[in-house]
């Protein structure tokens, strides 16, 4: 799951345990875009978003810790509830001596945008 969400000036950012799952919900069927920033504690890292259970899109996070723009994820919902996945091929880990959570990956200012323009979706979770 997630750990509560970071603000970081004017950003936001949350890190998942692992398996970072959003419900989406989308008024209709629609293509959507996603963008924003990710980075994972251990690299290399091989990240795998799903939608739905198919697989969207997986790419390697390696180098030096810091955020990384997501790579071009386009994404089809369909109408209703939808379920999108941020997973992680390492295992979390605690952070810091003084920070006892569990953490992989962590993504930064996601956003949404629908490709036809119309209205948008939401996230429930």
């Amino acid at each position: 799951g997630w750990h509560s969400r970071e603000a970081e000036g004017s950003s936001w950012l949350r890190w998942n345990d692992g398996a970072g799952r959003l419900t989406i919900h989308a008024p209709r069927k629609m293509t959507v875009c996603i963008s924003g920033d990710c980075a994972s504690l251990r690299r290399p890292n091989e990240l795998r978003v799903t939608a739905n259970g198919a697989l969207v899109a997986s790419w390697t996070i390696e180098g030096d810790f810091g955020f990384q723009p997501l790579p071009p994820l386009t994404v089809e919902l369909r109408a209703g509830r939808n379920l999108l996945e941020f997973l992680s091929s390492q295992p979390a880990a605690q952070p810091g001596p003084n920070d006892m959570r569990l953490v992989a990956v962590a993504v930064r200012n996601l956003a949404f945008s629908d490709l036809s323009g119309e209205e948008g979706c939401h996230i429930c979770d």
